[in-house]
């Protein structure tokens, strides 16, 4: 079993309101209701060596579509922006961190460059997301 540990730091803020009110109440009859209202932001300040980045066990539960780093929040959702599909093969067109094209191959799943002038040609390459929330 995996257990947390301490990385880094963080700082959270938040609010959290309750309201609970009895609103009819005659003989073995009562209505009671209950308005519950939270918010919580969270960012990571700092992290020790070595930690930064995606799928890093620090959760027992994370998945690699998670990503620990500072100044986004706990746990960031990590992923792709679409930039469409290849017309030449059917291919998902990805933008990858750096801002370049890629392509993931439906057939095998390995991420490939994408030309405009030849979308046919792939030259093999890794996917690397970006913060998507």
């Amino acid at each position: 079993m995996l257990f947390p540990r301490n990385v880094g730091s963080l700082y959270n803020r938040g609010i959290e309101l309750n309201l609970d009110f009895e609103a009819i109440k005659k003989g073995d009859f009562s209505w009671n209701v209950n308005v519950n209202f939270s918010t919580n932001q969270n960012q990571v300040t700092a992290l020790n060596k070595g930690t930064d980045g995606i799928d890093q066990p620090i959760f027992p539960s994370q998945s690699p579509y998670h990503i620990i780093t500072v100044g986004q929040p706990v746990a960031a959702l990590y992923g792709y922006q679409s930039a469409g599909v290849n017309p030449a093969n059917g291919n998902p067109l990805f933008v990858k961190g750096d801002g370049r094209i890629v392509q993931r191959s439906v057939d095998n799943g390995v991420y490939s460059f994408y030309s405009a002038e030849s979308p046919g040609t792939t030259t093999n390459t890794t996917g690397s997301g970006i913060i998507v929330g």
